[in-house]
């Protein structure tokens, strides 16, 4: 009898959870709120506001856009979808692969504080056009810092360019 040749390999720890990224997120604040000794002594019910409707977009959403991210020179994508009337989150993905066993459990997502970027930029906008601004009619100066370029422009043609401007009324 050939014993190796029985040996299964052990199935990793976190193996069939749906939404993994989001359940140990969950797990997470649990322990921030309760504390981890009291929360390893089992026995929570814990209700989420996860939605699998939405988490299954969210997933379906980072693996369509994946491909993107790493022509552009990235490594991975996260995705998080809010219920904007709760504030609550309803979607996390924090990465591509959890499986992955190098850097699968990173939840890029919620874990590692990272510069937003531009996902700010339509509250700005939001904002200027909410006090009143027009898109096409009031001016600003626009700073492109990459380029040190500064002139004058309007919100709609700032917003089309998406670059990541300074925008100050004259």
């Amino acid at each position: 009898m050939d014993v190796l040749a029985q040996v299964q390999e052990r199935p990793q720890h976190y193996d069939n959870i749906k939404a993994p990224w989001f359940v140990l997120t969950a797990k997470q604040e649990l322990e921030r709120r309760k504390g981890a000794n009291v929360v390893k002594l089992g026995g929570w019910k814990v209700i989420t506001t996860l939605d699998l409707n939405a988490q299954k977009v969210a997933e379906e959403q980072v693996a369509k856009g994946l491909a993107q991210v790493k022509r552009q020179g990235g490594d991975t994508a996260a995705f998080v979808a809010e219920d904007v009337k709760t504030g609550q989150v309803v979607a996390l993905v924090g990465g591509d692969d959890f499986k992955n066993t190098t850097y699968g459990e990173n939840n890029y997502a919620h874990d590692l504080e990272l510069p937003p970027g531009s996902t700010f930029k339509p509250y700005d906008y939001a904002a200027l056009i909410d006090v009143g601004k027009t898109l096409e009619q009031d001016q600003f100066y626009m700073t492109r810092w990459e380029r040190c370029l500064v002139r004058i422009t309007n919100v709609l043609q700032a917003l089309n360019e998406t670059a990541t401007v300074l925008l100050t009324t004259i």
